[in-house]
């Protein structure tokens, strides 16, 4: 495939144009590509960050065209001017560009569950893959993450803004964190926006801690031989020790707060996607 490293910007382009093929110039050559002239399936895993989206795409990198975040320069900078709740003509055609140059089979991003209504209207015989973690677990591991300093702008777009500080936050606030209820409503938004748009017989509901279990099933459903599976993928990027949730916040003031903000959309994603019988 021809790479896209000599294309020039031109100033008369749309400021769109010009922010995506500028994001293509500084990305390619990329070396995560498909080769199939034909691909199986056309399939992606849009769990939230640290929902197991590593382990998805790594379990599945023997059985096909399988890439992590790959070229996610033009996705992040596409969120600062899209509405995830609107489409975009313009990150339609962002998208439908970069699936012709990645040609990948599967592709596990969290960005992309932002761009969740483009990309839907981008290729709408797609399959789905949702990751759901444990709501606690996956608090305990964004701040963790967080921590650590990476991608502070998108942290910033994700969590910012929200709401203000309770007393309750006032450990999260001194460690330069959000609000506990910032971290949930973006929970929620996420997953109403999957519920939403993605039919049940294109989606494949996940628990997080089942993934091992679910490998096979998966492929399967995805339409992959799944001889090639890597088990050994399945726990891919797992934070050896992580300190006690009260580290943070009270455990009961966020139990009361997960239950007010998250139990309604919790239930609706136990009733939607083509496995409905999974345990949660």
């Amino acid at each position: 495939m021809k790479s896209d490293t000599n294309i020039t910007v031109s100033q008369s382009m749309s400021p769109w144009r010009r922010l995506a093929l500028g994001a293509w110039c500084k990305a390619y050559p990329y070396t995560c590509r498909g080769t199939r002239e034909e691909r199986r399936v056309v399939a992606y895993g849009i769990g939230l960050s640290k929902t197991g989206t590593h382990s998805l795409a790594g379990m599945l990198e023997r059985e096909c065209a399988s890439a992590h975040e790959p070229c996610l320069t033009p996705l992040l900078r596409s969120l600062v001017l899209a509405d995830p709740d609107k489409v975009n003509p313009a990150v339609v055609s962002l998208l439908r560009a970069r699936d012709r140059t990645l040609n990948l089979e599967f592709e596990s991003n969290n960005v992309l569950g932002t761009l969740l209504l483009s990309l839907h209207e981008a290729m709408p015989n797609a399959k789905y893959v949702l990751t759901v973690r444990e709501i606690r677990s996956w608090l305990l591991s964004q701040w963790m993450q967080q921590l650590d300093h990476t991608m502070p702008r998108h942290n910033k777009l994700r969590f910012g803004g929200r709401c203000a500080y309770s007393p309750q936050d006032e450990k999260l606030k001194d460690a330069g964190l959000f609000p506990a209820r910032a971290y949930l409503v973006y929970w929620v938004e996420h997953h109403r926006r999957v519920i939403e748009t993605i039919p049940p017989e294109r989606l494949y509901l996940l628990p997080t801690e089942e993934i091992r279990g679910h490998a096979r099933r998966i492929a399967e459903w995805l339409g992959l031989p799944g001889k090639q599976i890597d088990l050994e993928r399945t726990r891919s990027f797992v934070r050896a020790k992580k300190p006690p949730i009260d580290s943070f916040i009270d455990p009961a003031y966020l139990d009361a707060l997960v239950s007010e903000v998250c139990s309604a959309t919790l239930e609706s994603l136990k009733a939607h996607g083509s496995n409905r019988s999974a345990s949660w």
